[in-house]
């Protein structure tokens, strides 16, 4: 806890500019004289060109307060951080008590507010901090999920098509798929007329994941596919997830994963490099 003793000078309600605090609750009680305090919801307030003040913990902002309250001596006035507030207006200036309490918090949004420095170092992005930090939570979560909680990084989870999909292998074929909740899934197309055949079904693995090995005359280039995917309560057709290639049938209008795999691959008649240059 800060204590002040203060002795302010006259001031108008042009001259007092409204002000917010991160870290600290203000607390302020006129001695002597009325005090008038402008007041704006920090949401609503509009940032100056001058950033926030982390030595001083303040930010400033243009234009008047939305409302003003006067304080005489024996009340007080109490701004936390969500509190824009100009104090000191007064004809002849008061002489006033300024505490300032340590803001802690145990709310989420608070202590990601202290964390993120893009909304502390930028007070253009303080009315929109509730948007910001809830859009960093939800991207922090969905991190956390993608890395298995920092297990594996974001460049291991993006490079899982190497594993997971339909691959060529020296011996045939190989099709991967995680699906935790599954009970039962199969490789459906037009190389078994869309039905399920046991010689099609996944064999399920660790962690989730389930696998089928084929041999190479079990499926051929061009040819159409789905998961036929079994769970508690249901079933479905599904597109596997880590496909790289889906055709629309032109006369259903439904989407289905191809088998591509031409004898001949396409070979690039530009290298990357130059290829990336002309379009830059």
């Amino acid at each position: 806890m800060l204590v002040n003793v203060a002795q302010t000078k006259p001031k108008t309600k042009e001259d007092a500019k409204l002000e917010t605090h991160k870290d600290f609750i203000d607390i302020q009680i006129p001695l002597s004289g009325t005090e008038i305090m402008g007041y704006t919801a920090a949401k609503d307030c509009v940032p100056e060109d001058a950033p926030y003040n982390a030595e001083k913990d303040i930010t400033f902002f243009t234009g008047l307060a939305e409302s003003y309250i006067e304080v005489k001596p024996g009340m007080f006035a109490i701004f936390f951080p969500q509190d824009g507030h100009a104090p000191g207006i007064t004809p002849d200036g008061v002489k006033k008590v300024i505490v300032k309490l340590k803001h802690n918090t145990n709310t989420q949004k608070q202590s990601s507010m202290e964390t993120l420095n893009l909304i502390k170092n930028d007070p253009w992005l303080e009315p929109y901090a509730d948007a910001i930090n809830g859009r960093h939570k939800h991207a922090s979560e969905k991190e956390a999920e993608l890395t298995n909680k920092g297990k594996q990084t974001l460049s291991d989870f993006a490079s899982g098509y190497l594993y997971f999909g339909l691959h060529r292998t020296d011996n045939g074929w190989v099709f991967r798929e995680w699906a935790p909740n599954a009970t039962q899934i199969s490789l459906i197309g037009t190389f078994n007329d869309w039905k399920e055949e046991k010689k099609y079904s996944l064999k399920r693995k660790a962690n989730g994941n389930w696998e089928i090995k084929l041999p190479a005359d079990a499926m051929k280039h061009g040819d159409l596919y789905k998961l036929m995917v079994h769970w508690d309560g249901g079933c479905g057709e599904r597109i596997p997830a880590w496909t790289n290639r889906v055709v629309q049938d032109e006369q259903t209008k439904i989407f289905s994963a191809q088998v591509w795999s031409p004898e001949k691959p396409y070979k690039m008649k530009k290298k990357l490099s130059k290829l990336l240059q002309t379009r830059c």
